[in-house]
This record gives C-alpha cells, structure tokens and sequence, in this order.
C-alpha cells in the first residue's frame, strides 16, 4: 500500500499539540488520524511517541538502534529548542546575514542551556558553513567547529547531530566518512546527514552515490529547500545539465527568492554556454543577498551590456581583487573566473594560492569550470596535494 503520513502542530499556553493522520495515496482515503498533546518542556517524548504510534499503524519493525533512540528522549527546556530550530531555519537559507544570524541563535540557545548538546551542534554547523562557503578565512572557523562539535558529542555522545558536526572538523577522509555513517545509523531519516554525506561524496567524485543520498535527503524533508537545490547540483557536476536545470527550476517554484538556487541555476546555464541566462540569475542572487559581493551587482550587470560575457568575468576580477584590499575573498573564486575565461595559467596560480591558505577545495574534482585543465599533470598533482586523489 502507498501511504503519506501528513502531519500538523500547534502550540499555545506553553502546551503542544502534535495531530498525525495516515493517508492512501491514490484515492486520498483518510486512513487514521490522532492528537497528541503535551507541556512544550516534552516535545522530543511527544515526538517520538508519535513515531511510535505510526509505526504500529503501519505495521512497520522498529530496529533495535531506533528503539533506543526513541526511549531516550528527555525533557528540553522549551525557550532553548526554539532557539535551536530558528538556527537550522537560519542556516537553511545559506547567505551570509542568515548564517551568522543562526550562529547568534544557537549562542543565546547556551547562555540559556549551557549543557544543550543540540545547540552545540547547531554552533558547529554555523562555524562550518561560513567557512565552507568562503564567508570567513580559512583558518578561522575550523577550530571552533571542532571544539563545539566535540562538546555536543561529549554532552550526548548518540546524538547524530554531534557526529555530523564533527565530520566537518576531524583530519582525514576516511575518519570523516565514518561520522558521517554513524550519524545515519543513530538517525537514518535525518535530511541533514544524508545531505552532508552527498557533499562528501560530490568532493571524492563519487557522483552515483552522491545523488543516491542526496535524493535520500529530499525524500525525508521534501520542504527542504538546500536539499532540493543540491540534487540540482549533483546533476550539474554529473554532466547531467538539463535535468540540474528541472531541478533547480522546480526549487525556485518553491522559494522564488532562495538565493542559493539563483546561483547554481546560473552555473548550470553557464556550463551550458546559455550565458544570457546565466548573467540573469547571477544578477538575481546578487540582489538577494546570495554572495558577499552585493556591490558588485550594478557595475557587472553595465560591463556584460558593454562587452557581453568576457567583458562581465574580467570586470568581476577587477572588482574581485579591489574588494580583496578590505574583506576576505576566496582564492578559489578567482580561480573559477580564470578558469571560465580559459586563462589556465592564472587559473592554477590562484588554485595553488587557495590550498597553501586551506581553502575548500573540496569539488574541483567535479567542476566542470576544470574540465579544460584535467589533463594537465599539475592538476593531478593539485588533486593529490588536497587529498583528492585522481
């Protein structure tokens, strides 16, 4: 039978109220329905007796690790947990201002809780994200990634989140798999997990793979708007250009103001040679706050009507490099510039330049922006040096 179990909540007077119903797809036949309602203080126990009572519902075996994780839900201080969700909210959005916005809620969410091992692992992600995605310097985030990772795993040491964190933070490949296998093991319909896990996967070229969780991830939260746009991605590092673009198209129907998605829906009609298109929702995720470049929108979007796509790239270098004298800019960035221009010798000073600093790295195996530069010994050797091996 195909079933969807659909689900509401609503709080008031300090008081949750959780009502589940249990649904035939193919005739929208209302099989079951149940409320269930508790002080906000049980909102993890009222969660998992909801999982319980569905898994009896449909008759489905509970293994041995859920189990365990469903008897283990304690009581939470309710100001502190919605502090905690606000941050996920925050990082979902991916831009710089709503990163460091969630970053503020998951430290007010410990001056409250100081022992919220969920909170801590919400700071990990904070860290991590800014820095994987060339907000801060390299070097910064990473330790207090660690540090609070490691405090979550230590407060709470079957907590999937905490494992999660930590996969971002610990030395070597191998050891950053096994976190991010464990956390799917304590929680396997955790989105996050299997959508890190994708990431991780993308940056060793293991692309089948890749997709297969972060379909994973979608299918466990469909709303989820990152989830739905980095299976948009996988398919654009997968040369699979036109079902990126359905993807990422069907994303932005979601959420026509998700930055993000303008940004890699531009990627994608760039790797296509569409570059009117591209320029178009570059420009887009420019005015919505997507990059930490806001300001470079009105001169880019004069030099593409003066000179067309080339004039737009070498514009964004000047502009790029004048920036660099007052804010951090990623070296890879204007690797990626040189590399679209098929400066190649620029493109490796600048890729060269970017692991000596520790920038991430992580997907130029899958780039195609490098596809031009892979035969190059130099860029096997760079694969090697940053441990991706070819």
């Amino acid at each position: 039978m195909e079933g969807i179990v659909e689900g509401a909540v609503a709080q008031s007077a300090g008081r949750v109220r959780i009502t589940a119903k249990l649904i035939y797809a193919k005739t929208d036949l209302h099989l079951w329905r149940r409320s269930y309602e508790r002080n906000l203080s049980d909102v993890l126990a009222l969660e998992d007796e909801v999982a319980r009572a569905i898994a009896r519902e449909i008759r489905i075996n509970v293994t041995a690790q859920v189990q365990g994780r469903l008897n283990s839900a304690s009581a939470v201080n309710p100001e502190v947990y919605q502090l905690y969700l606000k941050g996920r909210f925050f990082l979902e959005r991916r831009t710089e201002e709503a990163m460091k916005k969630g970053l503020e809620r998951f430290e007010e969410a410990l001056q409250k809780d100081p022992n919220s091992a969920l909170a801590y692992s919400g700071l990990a992600d904070s860290h991590g994200l800014l820095g994987s995605f060339n907000f801060l310097p390299p070097k910064e985030p990473y330790p207090k990634v660690h540090a609070a990772a490691m405090k979550a795993l230590e407060l709470e040491d079957t907590l999937a989140e905490a494992h999660l964190a930590l996969a971002d933070s610990v030395d070597g490949l191998e050891e950053q798999e096994k976190h991010f296998k464990r956390a799917i093991e304590l929680n396997p319909g955790y989105a996050a997990a299997h959508h890190w896990y994708s990431r991780y996967l993308s940056t060793m070229g293991r692309l089948d793979e890749a997709l297969k969780e972060i379909q994973r991830a979608q299918e466990s939260d469909p709303l989820s708007l990152i989830s739905n746009d980095n299976v948009g991605e996988v398919y654009g590092w997968a040369r699979q250009y036109d079902k990126a673009i359905e993807q990422l198209r069907e994303t932005l129907e979601m959420d026509p103001n998700f930055a993000r998605t303008h940004l890699d829906l531009g990627v994608t009609y760039e790797y296509k040679g569409m570059f009117d298109e591209a320029i178009a929702e570059f420009q887009k995720a420019r005015e919505l706050g997507g990059e930490n470049w806001p300001e470079l929108r009105a001169p880019l979007q004069r030099a593409y009507e003066a000179s067309g796509y080339r004039g737009y790239y070498q514009e964004q270098l000047r502009l790029l490099k004048e920036l660099s004298k007052r804010s951090y800019v990623a070296p890879v960035s204007i690797a990626m510039i040189y590399a679209q221009l098929g400066d190649k010798e620029s493109a490796f000073t600048w890729l060269e330049k970017a692991n000596r600093d520790q920038t991430s790295l992580f997907f130029i195996k899958v780039e195609p922006v490098y596809d031009s530069m892979r035969s190059d010994p130099r860029f096997r050797d760079l694969l090697h040096r940053a441990g991706l091996r070819d």
